[in-house]
């Protein structure tokens, strides 16, 4: 019996939540005769079981159909397509459920990424998918071109596409300065709770400023970015912007780089051709911050070509660093005491 009551909840939920996603508890405590209490149990269970989304929280909650929250579309890259005319033809009205700033968040990072496809990518189509999963907004977007991590390679003359994912890491890097400043993904990777681009062997992510390389067997065709927004994050664009930010003159003038980014054995920067592959492109920004998490050891020389050599060629740049273990930061504290 109770199994039987339990199957005719759910089905009422399914038929009327449409039409009541603020007041769905409500009808169901009072169509059931049931607490709100259970009736909310009862649409839970749904929003766990993955059939139901919760937007908002406690009275102010509404419910959705997953099913519902759920697109794949295609993108034909010719003259006349643009990155607001995509949104606005396959996603405004799906997210504009959410706040006000997940909608800004996914506004700034789906134009942005397409714009990146439209503009570099040389492809021919993009491929879409957007699909809200668990408390997560999740969209993919593909192009079919020659790939982000080898088109600055080739553009720049970098060694390997390694090295491309280092310096577009910093921001400010864009293969057509011309018509783009190289901000996108810079900021789009720092909006989204795990930022990912997939593109020939390598995968480069960012998950709550961690920053990783993964090469990998499979090959992406193109370029594939994967964004995940959390529906219930209180992040907003503006202080992201401002974050790296400078107060006296605004605008893009502060970066911070996570170090292990570059190639390095067993945990150690050791050479000068590392520090000089770090702190290339860096003379854009008047406040740099080193990153170095995930680093045991540096060397004197590369020290010193960071801390000094390339500090006394940029005094009008403010040189920090964080998350130096003790022996690292002893190093760079007697390279920068050497220097002075």
């Amino acid at each position: 019996m109770i199994k039987a009551r339990s199957a005719d909840i759910v089905a009422f939920v399914q038929k009327n939540v449409e039409d009541h996603p603020q007041d769905i508890v409500r009808l169901v405590a009072e169509s059931f005769g049931i607490s709100r209490v259970n009736a909310h149990r009862h649409v839970q269970k749904l929003v766990e079981s993955g059939e139901l989304i919760r937007v908002g929280r406690t009275k102010a909650a509404k419910y959705y159909r997953s099913s519902e929250q759920s697109h794949h579309f295609d993108i034909i890259l010719d003259a006349r397509i643009n990155e607001d005319d995509a949104w606005k033809a396959h996603l405004k009205e799906r997210i504009s459920i959410f706040p006000k700033n997940i909608v800004d968040i996914c506004y700034y990072a789906f134009a942005e990424m397409v714009n990146n496809a439209i503009d570099h990518s040389r492809g021919r189509r993009i491929v879409c998918h957007y699909a809200v999963r668990d408390r997560m907004i999740h969209i993919e977007i593909g192009d079919d071109g020659i790939g982000i991590f080898r088109n600055i390679m080739e553009s720049y003359g970098y060694a390997s596409e390694r090295e491309a994912i280092l310096h577009l890491h910093k921001g400010k890097l864009t293969t057509d300065p011309q018509r783009h400043t190289g901000q996108g993904i810079f900021f789009t990777s720092r909006l989204c709770d795990a930022f990912s681009i997939h593109s020939g062997h390598f995968v480069y992510r960012v998950s709550e400023n961690d920053w990783t390389v993964q090469e990998v067997d499979t090959l992406q065709k193109g370029t594939l970015v994967v964004l995940d927004i959390d529906t219930q994050s209180s992040r907003k664009t503006r202080d992201i912007f401002d974050a790296y930010a400078v107060a006296d003159t605004g605008g893009f003038r502060r970066t911070q780089t996570a170090v292990k980014l570059v190639e390095f054995d067993e945990g150690a920067l050791i050479s000068r051709s590392q520090a000089r592959a770090i702190t290339l492109h860096l003379d854009q920004f008047s406040t740099v911050t080193l990153d170095f998490s995930g680093i045991d050891t540096v060397g004197q020389g590369f020290v010193d070509q960071v801390f000094r050599v390339w500090q006394e060629e940029h005094p009008e740049i403010t040189l920090e660093y964080i998350n130096a273990n003790d022996d690292v930061e002893f190093m760079i504290e007697r390279g920068i005491a050497d220097a002075e």
